[in-house]
């Protein structure tokens, strides 16, 4: 007869239940395993796919402006009151294409993070939270936090950089 409703009728019974929970327990340290496998993962992976899709977004970017024109994106630079605006439409676009190419490669990721934390600090607080307000300002301000990550942590794995800085540690024979 059970002690409580619901519960054992025997005392052997709940030790039959844990044993019928153990297949489950071993699956269980088997996804702990996985999580720690998880979690040991190198954190320049991690960087190297921030870059790589900060570097596919601009060169979209850059491509737009240059297919649309410099005197296009020249306007927009002058209704936003940025000096020099056909020379820096011409800058912003080659930065972005060409940037967003050696980005993509993982080469002078720190200096053109450097570059890029310019353009967006300009993009973020000096055009688009003024004019549109910080719902607009999403992207820019999240390729900022991307560039300053480029900066702070250099290029990641898979890139140029990491190749070039393996050849300088090698030691000549």
């Amino acid at each position: 007869m059970s002690r409580w409703p619901g519960g054992p009728a025997e005392t052997n019974e709940p030790f039959e239940r844990f044993t019928e929970l153990a297949p489950i327990s071993g699956a269980l340290c088997e996804r702990r395993q996985d999580v720690n496998r998880l979690l040991n993962l190198d954190s320049s992976w991690g960087i190297a796919v921030v870059r790589m899709i900060m570097g596919f977004v601009l060169i979209i970017t850059g491509y737009e402006k240059l297919i649309s024109g410099i005197q296009k994106v020249s306007a927009a630079m002058l209704r936003n009151r940025i000096p020099f605006p056909t020379a820096m439409a011409a800058y912003i676009t080659g930065l972005e294409l060409v940037g967003g190419f050696l980005l993509l490669i993982g080469l002078g990721g720190r200096w053109l993070g450097l570059l890029y934390i310019g353009e967006f600090l300009v993009v973020s607080f000096y055009i688009q939270v003024p004019t549109r307000g910080w719902m607009d300002a999403r992207l820019p301000i999240m390729l900022l936090a991307g560039a300053l990550m480029l900066f702070l942590s250099g290029s990641g794995k898979a890139s140029v950089d990491g190749v070039m800085r393996n050849v300088r540690q090698k030691p000549s024979r």
